[in-house]
């Protein structure tokens, strides 16, 4: 058990005994840290019910205790239903179109409303500022990065000593160029398929389009080594680098004072940029001891006047963390009416608006994960000729090996 479970377990024990009734105590399981302060605020306002947030690095292990929590938030959460029975949320999650409807539906098993997304994030493209040139346009379309990443390149006879922009600096860089250019998976036998046309078709698509503006992998890869451990940030200032990939998260946890120096645009296909598919969901298992107290926790999260409070507090106290829960809000108007005037670098790089953002229609069980271990670092192999199987192989082991399965 890690140092931070010990810790908040004894804050469950302990919270016990000081709020005395244990029915009005709502437990919550969470890897985020943002349920923390969350929870904080809850209990700050009124005094019925008091949150207790218990950390999990995965709140599967909170299903094996003698007592479920009353409320589960984590990521890659879609197949804790096959392991307890969960409430049913539609009305607690009020209005439905408040959501991104896409989003919302990553929630639905068997076209129930059992978990509901609470944030996301978007890939997006850093460039340094330069005063008296052009700013890159909103959507950086893939199509167009060849021309603007090529006229950074600098080599001499046996190595780069520039490059404008690399996908596989992040692999998640390079699994999202695949998708943008067209790869496609499915739900089958309740894992994950691709389809052999569009697995082939897109690899050689983005093998075509890095060809375009890195002619040579190898001193490529030399390049990376020599600055492996160089902040992109730093990669940036120095102009070893043109463009710098992020997820929206971790670029506003990057540069937080400099954003008018750093600036971005998204990473995008005809103007559409891709949600990241590791969504944080939140549910409530109907044998908790408090389900009618996680419903109301849980509503008054799912407020958007709430996570405009608690964006705000969280920005007044210095919170590291991004936006809602370290990302985007699944509310529509807290992305458009809050998190979009309280960071000011989307002054000039407006967030997109639901038309413009890809939604995967559904994300297999285990698929963040899998995409991270497996899928990403086989399609990296892949462009540099150094995969040892296919796929369909990579990915039957690694479900094997996998708990969400048995």
């Amino acid at each position: 058990m890690s140092f931070k479970r010990c810790l908040f377990s004894v804050l469950v024990i302990v919270g016990i005994f000081l709020f005395g009734c244990e029915k009005k105590i709502i437990v919550c399981a969470s890897s985020s840290v943002d349920m923390a302060f969350f929870a904080e605020q809850f209990n700050s306002i009124q005094n019925k019910e008091k949150v207790l947030f218990l950390y999990y690095d995965d709140t599967r292990e909170s299903l094996n205790q003698d007592q479920l929590p009353d409320l589960i938030v984590d990521y890659d959460i879609q197949d804790i239903h096959k392991k307890i029975h969960l409430s049913n949320l539609r009305f607690t999650i009020g209005s439905k179109n408040q959501y991104y409807k896409e989003l919302l539906n990553a929630g639905k098993v068997l076209n129930k409303q059992l978990l509901v997304p609470l944030s996301f994030n978007l890939p997006l493209l850093a460039y340094r500022h330069t005063p008296g040139y052009n700013e890159f346009p909103l959507f950086l379309n893939i199509e167009d990065i060849p021309q603007h990443a090529i006229t950074l390149n600098k080599s001499s006879r046996y190595e780069y000593n520039a490059i404008g922009f690399s996908p596989l600096w992040d692999l998640e860089a390079l699994y999202i160029s695949h998708r943008l250019l067209g790869l496609q998976y499915f739900t089958k036998n309740e894992t994950f398929y691709f389809p052999p046309i569009s697995l082939t078709q897109s690899h050689q698509m983005v093998s075509d389009w890095v060809g375009q503006f890195i002619p040579d992998l190898y001193m490529e890869e030399l390049f990376r080594d020599k600055y492996r451990n160089t902040p992109g940030e730093e990669l940036l200032r120095k102009n070893l680098v043109k463009f710098f990939f992020y997820p929206s998260n971790k670029f506003f946890q990057t540069f937080k004072e400099v954003q008018k120096e750093n600036l971005f645009s998204w990473f995008s296909f005809e103007n559409q940029t891709p949600a990241i598919e590791n969504f944080l969901l939140a549910a409530i298992p109907t044998k908790a001891n408090n389900t009618r107290g996680a419903k109301k926790f849980l509503k008054w999260l799912l407020n958007a006047k709430t996570q405009k409070i608690l964006i705000d507090k969280k920005i007044q106290v210095g919170y590291e963390s991004f936006g809602l829960c370290d990302g985007f809000s699944s509310i529509k108007s807290v992305n458009q009416n809050t998190i979009s005037k309280v960071y000011p670098a989307f002054k000039l790089a407006p967030i997109p608006s639901e038309k413009q953002i890809l939604f995967p229609k559904s994300v297999p069980i285990g698929y963040a994960q899998a995409k991270d271990q497996v899928i990403a670092p086989w399609l990296y192999k892949k462009l540099l000729n150094r995969q040892e199987m296919e796929l369909s192989f990579e990915i039957d082991r690694w479900v094997k090996q996998q708990i969400f399965y048995h």
